[in-house]
């Protein structure tokens, strides 16, 4: 029993729509909705909570729920280590507030009867790194011992702060549930429906045009542009442009509503409201500061920030009212806060004050940082090497319960701000080269902020690309700064990855490893899986380049843009013809998981001990009990369907997947035809012969003439590559386990994802002329198809170069990806 053939079903299973379906999908008492600013976490908890509501008045349930904003957790910052308070006193005392006239808080956790909503994780206030830490402790050991099973809790985060997990090794599990980006046919969807007069102009400017489809991929961002459309019908490109638009609409309501503020000299003065009345812009973030507010607003946010500073990451700032109207500095502080709260820059509830939404107090204080940019490389200054981060990898992976994916490391808090920063400073080119001393990551996110505007000069892109390959590839450099560098690399443009334009569009021509004709040893007498032995010698009879790395989602990109999938003459045999016109597209997939259910009811004891033996996670054991041994056969081929698309597909199935689908990270989700259909496409591109490799020829180009075990060596090491070991927990951007290299520099060979041959399944000894490399095979249209290499959710023994596994040709998931081979010329 192969644990790499169990379906990952709640991967499908959770793609909801409701809050409400995830709670009554996973056993957890407590989960954490993580999602990208703006991406709607705290709508979603305030819909959860209206509807829990509602359920309760029309069933007379007996629960309740408390919403509560953790950006309101005590500090103060002169002893912030004596001012955390115990979660649950605090707590009690928020009920208290809101409810006094319902049961004592306590003793409804303990009758098991509460929805707990917790906003905001990453604007907690702390005093610094350290004190966050404990404070994130005592809201672990609140889930521990303060909160009851049957109780149910949700936390919502910033994606890219959730650095510090709620989950407790060995004895507490917090889910992670992200909120996925919108879809190109939801946001078509979305202007047609809330802005009909502009939705064809503006879904014409934003169709494919990538970086408008991701900015307008938050619902946040678009309805700021649905606002705007109204007043200028221009698609805004970037994010400073969309809230400089709505500060002009919320100034111009203020006037023409007559409010006293606006039409008498004070925050603003008769040269603001001119440049408002006529809208008299001189660029994208123009606002009129001849009086106070607008610069004042910024300086507030600024300080608000920068008082914080790395103690706070920038995080949302709430404070009393008294102490946000010191930090204005100004005599007219009271009336610049009514101003502020006027146009729904600023809220204050209960004499605590904010801005509205942590992304407006970004982008007002990124108004201030564009003024004095030197100050960037002080506030957004990080560590990447490994023997300085902190904690170190070895020290988090050793915190992460067995299914926690690896987090990203701890921001600075800047990041957004310097992001929204760039486009707004007088010299963006150098706005980014002084980041990049102190945070390349980050600069080179500055970079391409700008550089589709023309403001980020070539030679600093390039300079960026270039030291972004350097540190990707740095195994001085943190796992998690090498990661970060390839991801953003993977936005700039890879230039390892060669764009050519050939007879059918775009291409990007992918970096070559040679490996000569010779006699390789095959296979292993290990006897850790039979169908790899015995270990005997193969001949490759001609030299052969393999791809230094597996297809990459930006490789995969150019072929949908050319429409590969609608063009036939790439799909070149009868069993892929069928299945590019969405015929049996989902039942093989589909008996191959009723025979690995067969299995598993067969041997149910291998559960547990897979799960002993590291092999699966404590997930995925009480997936497969419910799965494969509790469901029925009928609710089982239910979940197959639910889990197996039918019918025409046109993208790969993680396509719109944000943990799958970064340009950097290699392919999954495709099967067997649709590899073949790339090479085919390729080869005609660049007029060389592209194709899948021959299961042999992989081990050869991995194992080398030495026959190695692993592509390094004899020894296993978790640091060289991305398997169950390592603890990522999904496929990482392709290259950045320089350890995992062969002598040839071919990486990610073992483990990431399992990467599809062109070789039927058969036992060995390996022949070619025995029709295993023959697609035409009438005999064999449809059968399994050799995979090799091992992925993210195997371990050491699949990663192995002599390990050989298969699927169904027409299997697609979130482990499978396939690299090219080029074997002579076609011109």
């Amino acid at each position: 029993m192969r644990s790499e053939h169990a379906l990952q079903f709640h991967e499908q299973a959770l793609d909801r729509l409701d809050l409400r379906e995830v709670l009554g999908a996973i056993p957890e008492r407590a989960m954490v909705l993580l999602g990208a600013p703006g991406c709607g976490k705290s709508t979603l908890l305030r819909r959860l909570q209206l509807d829990d509501a509602r359920e309760r008045l029309a069933d007379g349930g007996d629960t309740v729920s408390l919403f509560v904003s953790l950006g309101a957790y005590p500090l103060d910052k002169k002893a912030p280590e004596k001012n955390a308070p115990r979660p649950l006193d605090w707590l009690q005392a928020q009920w208290h507030r809101l409810a006094p006239d319902l049961p004592d808080l306590e003793a409804l956790l303990k009758e098991r009867r509460v929805l707990l909503l917790l906003d905001a994780l990453n604007e907690m206030p702390h005093g610094s790194v350290d004190d966050f830490r404990d404070r994130v402790e005592k809201w672990r050991c609140f889930l521990r011992d303060d909160f009851p099973p049957g109780n149910r809790a949700v936390f919502s985060c910033r994606s890219l702060d959730y650095s510090e997990e709620l989950s407790i090794k060995d004895d507490l599990q917090v889910r992670q549930v992200l909120v996925k980006p919108l879809t190109s046919e939801q946001i078509e969807e979305f202007l047609r429906l809330h802005s009909p007069e502009h939705a064809a102009g503006a879904w014409g400017e934003i169709r494919g045009n990538e970086r408008l489809l991701e900015l307008y991929s938050t619902p946040y961002f678009l309805k700021l542009l649905v606002d705007q459309l109204a007043y200028d019908p221009r698609v805004a490109n970037e994010r400073a442009a969309l809230f400089t638009g709505f500060v002009r609409r919320a100034l111009e309501r203020e006037i023409a509503g007559r409010n006293p503020l606006f039409v008498q000299d004070g925050v603003i003065d008769d040269s603001d409201r001119e440049q408002i009345a006529q809208r008299d812009w001189q660029h994208a973030y123009d606002l009129p500061v001849s009086g106070p507010l607008v610069s004042q607003l910024g300086l507030l946010a600024y300080r608000m920030q920068e008082q914080f500073g790395r103690s706070s990451d920038g995080k949302q700032v709430m404070m009393p009212r008294k102490q946000l109207l010191d930090l204005f500095e100004h005599p007219q502080a009271n009336d610049l806060l009514k101003a502020g709260k006027a146009l729904a820059l600023l809220d204050e509830e209960h004499r605590i004050a904010r801005f509205c939404h942590q992304l407006l107090q970004e982008y007002f204080a990124a108004r201030q940082l564009a003024k004095q940019p030197a100050d960037v490389a002080r506030l957004a200054h990080t560590e990447w090497r490994a023997d300085r981060v902190k904690p170190s990898l070895a020290d988090k992976v050793a915190t992460l319960l067995d299914f926690e994916p690896l987090p990203p490391l701890t921001p600075t808090g800047w990041e957004e701000t310097a992001v929204l920063a760039v486009g707004m400073a007088a010299e963006p080119d150098g706005f980014a080269r002084g980041l990049a001393e102190v945070n390349l990551v980050l600069a080179a996110r500055c970079a391409a902020a700008v550089r589709t505007t023309g403001r980020a000069k070539p030679d600093t892109v390039e300079m960026l690309k270039a030291r972004l390959v350097t540190r990707s590839r740095d195994p001085d450099a943190d796992l998690r700064a090498r990661i970060s560098a390839a991801r953003v690399l993977g936005e700039l443009g890879d230039p390892r990855f060669e764009r050519h334009t050939g007879p059918h569009g775009d291409y990007l021509l992918p970096p070559l490893v040679p490996v000569e004709a010779d006699t390789y040893r095959i296979g292993s007498d290990e006897g850790l899986y039979a169908n790899e032995a015995p270990a005997h010698p193969v001949p490759i009879a001609t030299d052969f380049s393999i791809g230094q790395f597996p297809v990459t989602n930006a490789e995969w990109q150019l072929f949908m843009d050319a429409g590969g999938y609608q063009d036939e003459r790439w799909w070149d045999t009868v069993a892929s013809k069928r299945w590019r016109r969405g015929e049996d597209t989902a039942e093989g997939p589909k008996q191959q998981q009723r025979d690995f259910r067969r299995d598993v009811r067969a041997k149910r004891e291998q559960i547990g001990s897979l799960l002993k033996a590291g092999k699966i996670t404590s997930t995925d054991a009480q997936s497969w009990t419910l799965w494969y041994l509790e469901m029925s056969g009928a609710e089982f081929d239910a979940l197959l369907d639910q889990s197996f698309a039918s019918g025409v597909q046109r993208r790969p199935r993680y396509w719109d997947d944000p943990t799958y689908s970064h340009r950097s990270q290699p392919l999954v989700g495709i099967c067997w035809h649709e590899a073949r259909a790339y090479c085919a496409w390729l080869s005609a591109q660049a007029e060389q012969c592209y194709r899948l490799p021959s299961e042999a020829e992989w081990e050869a180009a991995a194992g080398g003439l030495e026959g190695r075990r692993y592509s390094w060596g004899k020894d296993f090491d978790a640091a060289r590559c991305n398997t169950s070991e390592t603890h990522v927990r999904g496929t990482t951007p392709v290259g950045v386990f320089p350890g995992g290299d062969t002598h040839d520099r071919a990486a990610d060979l073992n483990g990431s994802v399992w990467e599809w041959t062109g070789s039927l399944l058969r036992p060995y000894p390996y022949v070619a002329a025995d029709g295993r490399e023959n697609p035409e095979n009438p005999e064999n249209a449809d059968g399994r198809r050799v995979v090799r290499g091992g992925s993210w959710r195997n371990d050491r023994d699949v990663a192995r170069c002599a390990c050989r596994d298969s699927f169904d040709p027409d299997f697609r998931f979130n482990f499978l990806g396939f690299r090219v081979v080029c074997v002579s010329p076609i011109r």
